[in-house]
Order: structure tokens, then sequence, then C-alpha cells
């Protein structure tokens, strides 16, 4: 019992991050991979503020058994998931300087299984504000302060710089890239040295952890832990606040950043494991990253690079003592090519190399993973394809996601999909989702 939950707790850590490239990434056009985000310019607003909401249904069916020994509610082919989720976003601004941005997202379940046995019953009802934030801008000086959603790096596939927004990771592989990651309070100041050049600095307050499955959720990864009756306890971490900053330069073609951060890692990492009272206590290692981004346009082909030093990241043991503290190197590499019509293919390759390395350690020396992405587009864009196949480092695990979405008008848009995973290891994280393929339909209306 104590090695399963020992690989468990490790895989959680080695998995969940990598988890981001498996959402689907919407990308308006191509030069924006390597783009400076930069705020809208209130100036040119107006003083004008608008809204935009959607309602969405969804249906998720599986076509698989899941073991009732791996903890999971459903062990025969059916729906998964039924759930309604709205979305309502309202901005503008105060005066020239100064402007605002509201929003929120609720979701309700309608159907889970119990002991086999489906059920229709309202479950798992939340409404959360995403975004709450007040901009300030003056000259090459701009301020944002509130709930916010900040996102660092390039990576599609692997956490490297971007450490700041934890993760909605309750159904891996299955939801939009705007959708998975959190707001979280921030103060975020930006000074715009020269015209390529720019300098942001940030602070968070109680960010909080990745977002996992509860139970009876269908992508619950602790279900055969609960079911042996064992409670997994999230501990506070032993700082509210974080730091960041970093420097984005531009250049003819392209753009590079340098960061440094001292922030809590958001995936959660063993602290204690109590096997006689059943407890089993998670929570967030103290961390320093320091790392860098390249992004390069050649004619139809952008190149990109994205590489970090991790100090400190706490990684589990076979003879289960307190694990010990080692520093990684995480890098990636990338290409894009958009030379045909419609069509985009892309892929990235991913390193994690663990430094004094021991043969005690679950993971491995050096862990190499990969993506690759395929989109299609047709009818004026109105016709969406997409199909990613990503391998998890160190997980023997593949996970393939094929999508098309259809825009009907204005406000209707329909989306179809299948999720396939394929898991051969068990002390793998996703090796209890090996029969969890699942064939995905929704229907958005947009106001």
């Amino acid at each position: 019992m104590a090695r399963s939950i020992t690989h468990f707790v490790c895989r959680n850590f080695a998995s969940s991050i990598l988890l981001v490239s498996l959402q689907a990434h919407t990308e308006e056009n191509f030069f924006q991979t390597i783009e400076t985000t930069e705020p809208t310019s209130i100036q040119q607003q107006n003083h004008s503020w608008d809204t935009k909401a959607y309602l969405q249904q969804t249906l998720k069916y599986g076509w698989q058994s899941p073991l009732a020994n791996d903890g999971f509610e459903r062990n025969q082919a059916g729906f998964s998931q039924i759930k309604t989720a709205f979305f309502w976003q309202g901005r503008g601004d105060l005066s020239d300087e100064v402007g605002w941005q509201l929003s929120t997202r609720g979701e309700n379940e309608w159907y889970f299984w119990e002991a086999n046995d489906p059920q229709w019953h309202s479950h798992n009802s939340e409404v959360r504000l995403r975004d709450a934030f007040i901009d300030f801008a003056r000259d090459n000086f701009w301020l944002r302060g509130g709930q916010q959603i900040l996102a660092w790096g390039q990576a599609e596939g692997l956490v490297i710089t971007d450490v700041l927004s934890p993760q909605d990771l309750r159904e891996p592989g299955q939801a939009e890239l705007q959708d998975i990651r959190e707001p979280v309070p921030a103060l975020l100041g930006s000074l715009t040295l020269d015209p390529a050049t720019k300098l942001s600095l940030v602070a968070t307050n109680s960010a909080d952890n990745n977002r996992y499955a509860d139970a009876q959720e269908a992508f619950d990864f602790f279900a055969r832990y609960r079911r042996t009756g064992l409670r997994v306890i999230e501990q506070d971490a032993e700082s509210d606040w974080e730091y960041a900053a970093k420097m984005d330069r531009t250049f003819n073609g392209g753009d590079f950043s340098l960061m440094a951060a001292r922030v809590n890692d958001n995936n959660l990492t063993l602290v204690s494991l109590d096997l006689p009272a059943g407890v089993l206590h998670l929570g967030q290692q103290r961390q320093t990253v320091i790392g860098g981004t390249l992004g390069w346009v050649r004619g139809n082909w952008l190149l990109k690079t994205e590489v970090a030093h991790w100090r400190d990241v706490p990684l589990a043991t076979t003879d289960y003592t307190p694990w010990p503290s080692h520093d990684q190197l995480r890098a990636m590499t990338g290409w894009e090519y958009s030379g045909w019509d419609d069509l985009r293919l892309g892929a990235e390759v991913h390193m994690v190399h663990t430094e004094s390395h021991t043969a005690g350690l679950v993971v491995d020396e050096n862990d190499v993973g990969f993506t690759t992405h395929l989109r299609y587009n047709a009818f004026n864009d109105r016709v969406i394809q997409q199909l990613r196949i990503l391998k998890l480092a160190n997980e023997e695990a593949y996970i393939g996601r094929w999508e098309v979405s259809i825009d009907w008008s204005d406000e209707w848009t329909f989306t179809g999909g299948l999720i396939a995973y394929r898991v051969s290891k068990e002390t793998s994280l996703f090796y209890p989702l090996r029969l969890h393929d699942s064939v995905n339909l929704s229907a958005k209306y947009s106001f």
C-alpha cells in the first residue's frame, strides 16, 4: 500500500506538469505564438464597455468499462458526464487611464454513477469568479490589480517558465486552454523601457494549487485510495506570497524573454503518510525558477525553445524515506509550419534532467516526452479540425485527441471529438485512465 501511494504521488508530480499540452490550444494566427502580449490600449476604448456570454451543454460517453479495483463507480460503458456551463464577461473603462474587467463561470452536472448504477441528480454545482481586475495605464507604465490569469512561456507540453497560474486538471486533455488556467489574486506592473523592451514584475497572494477531480468525478486520480478509506488532506503552503520578474524583448523576426520566480509549486507533493491513521498529507514545495524563452520566424517556419532551472524539487524515493530535494533542468524545443493553406503542423520535444540523481529515486535521471499537433481550417475557418498526440515523459503513457468544431452561425458552435489513453506502466498516474476513452459532444450558444 505504501509503495503504491508513494509511486502515485510522485507520478502526480511528474505527470501533472505535462498536462497543459493536452489542451486544445486556440491559435488565432501564426505569429501570435511569439508576440509579447500587451494590454489593450484603454485610450482607444472611447469610454465604452461591452459584454459577452455563452451557455454550453456537454455530453461525454465512455465506451469502455473502468475497473472497480481502480476505485471508479462506473464499471460499464455509458455516459460519463452530462454538464451545463455558463460564462459571462464584462469589461470597459472608467477614464482614459483606468479600465476594468469582470467575468464568472458556473457549471452543474446532472448525471453520475454509484456502485455501477447511473443516477440522474444535480451535483457539483459551482459559480467561480474568473477575472476581477482594474487596469491603470499612463505613458510607458501599466498596472493591473485583482483576480487575473498569468500565462508565461511557450511550451505546450511541459511547465517550464509558466509557473504562476494553477491549472484545472479535473478533465485531463478534454478542455480548452483558456478554460484550464485558473486566475490568481495578483498585482502586475509593466514598464516599457524602449519600443522593443518591456519589464514586468508580479506578486500573487493565496494562489492555491492545481485543481483535481473530486470524489465520484470521472477523472478522480485519488479514487482507488479513497476506496480503501484513505483520507487525502491538502496542507497550506509555506507562504501565501509568490513573486516573479520577467523581461521581454523583440527583435526582427522574433522575441526572447528572461524570467525569475520564487513560487509555490502548483503540483501537490507528499508531505507525510500516516498509514495507521489512514491519512495522506499533500502540500506545495517552495521553489526558485530561473529561465527564458526564444521564438524565431523564418518564412513559414516558427522555431521555439524554452529552458529553466528549478531548485528544490522534492522527489519520491523507493524506500519511503522523506523526499529529498533535487535541482532540475527542464527544456523544450519545437517548431510550427504554416506553409500550406488552411493546414498547420507542429511538434515539441520535452526533457527533464534531475541533478545529483540517485538509484533510490522513483523518477529517471532523464525524462523525455513529446507532442505533435495538426490543425486544419476549412470553409473560411468555420470548420476546424485538430489532432494531438502526447507522450508523457517517464509515464509510458500516450494520449491522443481528435476534435472537430463547427461554427454553425454567429451564435451556435458544435464540437465533437474522441480521446484515447494508452498506458502500460501500473505506477503511472494515468494507469487508472487506460479504460476511460470517450466520445465528447458539446453545443455552445454565445450571446
